[in-house]
């Protein structure tokens, strides 16, 4: 639990985390790729070296554990190292229950993207047509706020978020608590000129879903993404807790680590989901190949601006950050640290996960993916311009 001032103002930092051009290289795998020679990747054969990478970036996470899994369609190789929860010391399973944070905006996006298909909304629509008091909300679209080009402030850096945090981190927040404050500062950039990751962008997308369907945001994720692609243990969770077997979060301070008690409320449609590998590992597939929506969709989706700010993704398009054509999302912050990604040519998937989160250590997540493909042999390299 939160002791003391100095670990609750590194538990806000811990949340901002949260909030901090595709490639068209097409490898060949031998059966539906085009260009270049055969690409094998075997993780199975190179375990002691993967093994290795992930103890270099456990360190540097200062992480109590661990999960992680590659899968290809001829191999495949998933671990636990570590600990679900420190006090009582419980070891990892592949069935743990891990906070998935950021990754929230991948389904949120995904759902915008299924109303797009359906004929509900455009991504061209001002979201102004469905969410009042947005500055420049006449301006600002939807794909402008999937993108991450909105040009909003950012919730969780805002005063009232922070005392609102710090009065009580475990109780039920309302979005409007948060979003309010955050769009009383107004647009510090015109929509659609600059890249700027915000999760201020993703709750604005939770209340179009919301108006839209007339709904829940909950039982419309539950309804048109959870049900069809039966995971039955990925949850949108309102409360601090996450359903057994459950992880606890951490961070690590004063040579201690330090249980995080935050309410999933107050992430919302920008951070609330949690769930376990398997699920993780589904939802990657599904995200890389855009199996529920139409490919025109996804190729659109796919189309990302340089990932300046934020995660260190190469790209980042609607919802959905490019690493090496790799193509899914992290998240970030609270006691968590975790990425979900595919490879749509050879439909393989990476899913790592970790339950820590420390203000001097960002990205380990996509630091540990890149150790992963290096490893495995894969053949895009890191961009030179790659952001350390």
């Amino acid at each position: 639990m939160l002791s003391n001032r100095r670990t609750f103002l590194q538990l806000a930092g811990s949340l901002a985390l949260v909030g901090c051009g595709s490639s068209d290289f097409s490898p060949n795998f031998g059966s539906g790729g085009s260009g270049g020679s055969t690409i094998t990747l075997d993780p199975a054969a190179k375990a002691a070296q993967l093994e290795a990478d992930v103890a270099v970036i456990q360190a540097q996470a200062i992480a109590p554990g661990v999960t992680c899994g590659i899968w290809t369609p001829t191999s495949s190789w998933v671990r636990t190292f570590g600990r679900a929860t420190v006090n009582p010391d419980t070891a990892l399973t592949e069935e743990h229950v891990y906070s998935w944070r950021s990754a929230t905006k991948s389904f949120a996006v995904t759902l915008i993207l299924q109303m797009v298909q359906g004929k509900q909304i455009r991504l061209e629509d001002p979201v102004s047509r469905f969410v009042p008091g947005v500055p420049n909300g006449d301006r600002i679209t939807l794909a402008n706020l999937a993108d991450m080009s909105s040009g909003l402030f950012e919730y969780t850096k805002t005063q009232e978020f922070i005392d609102l945090l710090s009065t009580d981190p475990t109780r039920h927040f309302d979005v409007q608590e948060f979003l309010v404050p955050a769009l009383a500062h107004g647009v510090h950039f015109e929509a659609g000129s600059q890249y700027e990751y915000c999760n201020t962008n993703t709750l604005l997308l939770g209340l179009v879903v919301e108006a839209v369907a007339r709904q829940p945001f909950a039982t419309v994720l539950q309804n048109q993404i959870l049900n069809p692609l039966g995971l039955a243990h990925t949850y949108f969770l309102d409360g601090p807790d996450r359903p057994a077997p459950a992880t606890e979060g951490y961070i690590f301070d004063a040579g201690n680590f330090i249980d995080i008690q935050v309410s999933h409320s107050g992430l919302w449609a920008a951070g609330a989901m949690a769930g376990t590998l398997a699920d993780a590992r589904t939802w990657a597939g599904v995200l890389a190949s855009g199996s529920l929506i139409t490919p025109q969709l996804q190729e659109l989706r796919k189309q990302g601006r340089p990932a300046v700010n934020g995660p260190i993704y190469d790209t980042y398009g609607l919802g959905m950050g490019q690493v090496q054509g790799w193509y899914g999302h992290t998240g970030e912050g609270a006691g968590y640290a975790v990425g979900l990604f595919g490879e749509p040519t050879s439909g393989s998937q990476i899913v790592i996960l970790m339950n820590a989160s420390n203000n001097d250590t960002h990205d380990e997540p996509l630091r540990l993916l890149r150790r992963f493909l290096t490893t495995l042999g894969w053949p895009i390299p890191t961009p030179a311009d790659a952001r350390p």
